[in-house]
């Protein structure tokens, strides 16, 4: 068996980890692999392959900023990952993220509708069933089910123009659902449920939690701040990932009590005026990002769409409690004794009397926290997952 990988990176961001995971098994068990991914520094290894180079990165931005988001310059990349394909001659091509101007989906797909070879398609997000939207409950849309008809998303939410999303979404449709041999994995309960009701609702659909590394993200024996610390992570603080929720817990919150927001910031200075918010800026060190999770009293994830919540599990996993609200997959890895779930309904407010039961309830919630994720949300139970699928599509 030879299973053949498709990412936008290699070891880097969170689905870049996930399949530096899997070869890193596939590799011990002497089982082939090969991946190809399109951003980031090159790899100096034979079975890995970065099929765009900085030139054609440079003109498919270009053609972004030019003609808006669609995969205008993205052809001669993509028709030489389907050359590198063809030679490499996988028994399984494993998809994961190939949107974000990464790759011209539609040369991929219908490459792959022909070419006869097993297709896992390992969704992270929305985006393959769907005109254009990475996530789309924000405005509790549900026009995927009927065609994407009439979009009322905002531009900044879609990956393509507007008077293109209904295209999309049919070229999508069609392409996949023709592939006999697509299987699809999600990522969360919530994610697989979505994609029941998609197109894709007939073809096999597996559910395969995400997974973190719990040798890295573990409790650590590090200084307590003399306040109350609530900890909020983020790749980047963009706007549905709470960072407006935030700065509005921050006017409830007394003086004994702080918040700390991991993550790239555009600029910091915008905020001063909120004393108890403290920026740290972007940390991809699991041993620094563990050290905070260890550091903080409680971690609060405010985003309302996400597919899994990989930062609450890595929290958990360092023995603090979360937060989290009851909307899309985000409640999914918060089992009793971890923290609080609060209804969406309730905002705010809501959230910050869940803060309060945790900061006066004397109960360590520590091993509790890590043992949820140890047991179902580790990196192990992850790769597991997808071995025992390749041997059963094998």
């Amino acid at each position: 068996m030879k299973v053949f990988y498709i990412n936008v990176t290699f070891d880097s961001g969170s689905t870049g980890r996930i399949i530096k995971s899997c070869t890193d098994v596939l590799e011990k068990n002497n089982i082939e692999w090969f991946a190809a991914y399109a951003i980031g520094n090159n790899i100096p290894k034979k079975n890995i392959y970065k099929y765009i180079n900085t030139f054609e990165f440079f003109v498919i931005r270009a053609m972004r900023k030019l003609f808006g988001k669609h995969s205008l310059g993205t052809t001669i990349p993509t028709l030489k990952l389907i050359r590198k394909i063809k030679k490499e001659n996988p028994d399984i091509i494993h998809l994961h993220v190939i949107h974000h101007q990464s790759c011209n989906y539609k040369l991929l797909f219908n490459f792959l509708k022909n070419y006869g070879k097993k297709v896992c398609y390992t969704m992270h997000d929305c985006w393959a069933f769907t005109g254009g939207c990475y996530y789309y409950s924000a405005i509790d849309c549900e026009k995927f089910t009927k065609g994407c008809l009439n979009c009322e998303a905002k531009k900044n939410r879609i990956d393509i123009a507007g008077f293109r999303i209904s295209k999309a979404y049919e070229v999508k449709k069609n392409l996949l659902t023709e592939n006999e041999n697509l299987y699809v994995t999600t990522v969360s309960q919530w994610l697989f449920d979505e994609v029941k009701k998609s197109f894709l609702k007939n073809k096999p659909i597996y559910k395969i939690s995400n997974g973190i590394d719990v040798h890295s993200f573990k409790p650590l024996n590090v200084k307590k701040d003399d306040k109350f610390v609530i900890l909020g992570v983020a790749t980047a603080w963009v706007e549905r990932k709470g960072l407006k929720e935030f700065l509005e817990l921050s006017k409830l919150i007394d003086y004994d009590m702080k918040i700390v927001l991991v993550g790239q910031i555009a600029d910091a200075s915008v905020y001063r005026e909120f004393k108890n918010v403290e920026f740290v800026g972007s940390i991809t060190s699991k041993e620094e990002l563990s050290k905070y999770y260890s550091m903080a009293d409680v971690f609060v994830h405010l985003s309302t769409e996400e597919t899994f919540g990989l930062v609450t599990a890595e929290a958990m996993a360092c023995g603090t409690p979360v937060v989290v609200y009851n909307k899309t997959a985000c409640p999914e890895c918060v089992t009793n004794g971890c923290g609080q779930i609060v209804n969406y309904d309730d905002g705010i407010d809501g959230v910050f009397k869940a803060i309060e039961v945790i900061r006066n309830n004397k109960t360590d919630y520590s091993n509790v926290c890590r043992s949820n994720v140890v047991e179902n949300f580790s990196t192990e139970k992850m790769v597991e997952g997808y071995m025992s699928l390749y041997k059963n599509i094998f």
